[in-house]
């Protein structure tokens, strides 16, 4: 596992100095909190109005420290990206599914149209991106390695566009420890997992249209990002009512909705709303177990919420910038109880794991919101601790103790 904790520090490393020069450049709710003399100071630069020539030079600052950030982000997302594309073929099942053997059929001169129209079950998006990696590339290392550059950097994108309501370096690891193995296992639907994610962001400025294309663009590779969809009209129903007794009435909604999920299925195929090739997703033998830990390593952090839960709910406030005011707290919440059920009902529906993996960036964020919202600074140090030291469990329990993904022990490739 060494190459993984090493690249995970260096990208984290990278992660947090970008963090905080996009702090420094006002993009984030931190720089707008009281308790930063620093930030107070660079506010009170910023908006003050003296001299043109005083503003032009705030306004550079801002330009520089963004840039910077820019900087730094991109090597961290490089560094995850590179070890993904140096991988050995034997590390993550997905290379020999629809990895290597597409890599070399365009690198054969196979043509790319004829291609999306004789292999009806693999997205056109997806053969695309192959076709892309065997035009720069003479190994399908160079598959890999852009199709980790195309899902972590759209997750950093994502987060990002939400790192005022929490620390972005902890979600970030949250991600690492609880997505990276997947990302080398399920290539496709991480493809699709990270563009819809960011695609989220969209919602926040109201920009509805443009998420919809988002998730267009995500489901042309991999199906499964129209639950994005759903997760926005559990939010529009969270946004009108947040009652208690609404989010039970959407959860038991959810919970009955995925046992049922072989009769849904089936019928959104006949309506023409899925194509044929989802009926791979249909379950005609359950074997699956109960798994006793797989909640008992997702307690610790909901228990944590729920202990803290009116800081945890409170909606967040950009004084710098004006910011909706949502219970965002409550979706988060939500989202987490959406991923746990959802986890859960995989003993009922094997293939649930694949809609499960959506919610999972909520947990990423959720987690790192805790370290955010508690006042007391002692205990925000120990939660951040706590985190870190959950995260880098979880990840060697279910990657290296488990064997999840197949990722274990890591390999570098034959060049």
């Amino acid at each position: 596992m060494i190459p993984y904790y090493i690249t995970f520090l260096i990208s984290c490393l990278f992660c947090y100095v970008g963090e905080q020069y996009l702090c420094k450049s006002g993009k984030t709710f931190q720089v707008a909190e009281a308790d930063n003399f620093w930030a107070k100071k660079h506010v009170i630069a910023s908006d003050i109005t003296l001299h043109g020539k005083h503003i032009l030079s705030s306004t550079k600052r801002k330009k520089l420290q963004i840039s910077k950030s820019f900087f730094y982000l991109s090597l961290s997302v490089l560094t995850v990206s590179i070890l993904a594309g140096l991988r050995d073929y034997s590390i993550g099942t997905d290379i020999m599914a629809y990895g290597n053997d597409l890599f070399y059929h365009f690198d054969n001169g196979a043509p790319l149209f004829q291609t999306i129209q004789r292999i009806t079950n693999i997205e056109p998006l997806y053969l695309t991106l192959c076709w892309i990696s065997a035009l720069l590339g003479t190994s399908p290392h160079m598959l890999y390695f852009l199709t980790g550059l195309i899902i972590y950097g759209f997750v950093m994108a994502g987060l990002v566009h939400y790192s005022d309501e929490f620390p972005l370096t902890l979600s970030w690891l949250g991600f690492l420890c609880l997505l990276y193995g997947n990302t080398y296992n399920a290539m496709r639907q991480s493809l699709a997992l990270a563009i819809g994610f960011w695609s989220l962001h969209f919602l926040k400025d109201g920009k509805t249209i443009k998420f919809f294309l988002g998730v267009v663009v995500a489901s042309f590779f991999h199906t499964t990002a129209v639950i994005y969809i759903a997760i926005y009209a559990l939010s529009l129903i969270l946004k009108a009512n947040n009652k208690p007794y609404i989010k039970v009435l959407m959860i038991a909604g959810v919970i009955l909705a995925m046992y049922s999920f072989n009769e849904l299925l089936t019928l959104f195929i006949n309506f023409g709303i899925f194509n044929a090739k989802m009926e791979r997703y249909l379950i005609k033998d359950i074997d699956a177990e109960f798994s006793l830990n797989a909640i008992l390593i997702r307690l610790p952090f909901l228990f944590l919420i729920l202990l803290d839960f009116k800081s945890f709910i409170q909606p967040t406030f950009n004084k710098m910038k004006a910011f909706e005011r949502a219970n965002k707290g409550d979706f988060y919440l939500l989202m987490v109880l959406m991923e746990l059920m959802t986890t859960l009902m995989t003993v009922f529906v094997s293939t649930l794991y694949r809609i499960a993996l959506y919610f999972v960036m909520f947990r990423c964020m959720s987690y790192a919101r805790i370290c955010k919202v508690d006042k007391i600074m002692n205990n925000r140090i120990f939660k951040c601790a706590f985190l870190i030291i959950y995260l880098l469990i979880v990840f060697i329990y279910q990657n290296q103790i488990k064997g999840d993904n197949q990722i274990y022990p890591y390999t570098f490739g034959d060049f």
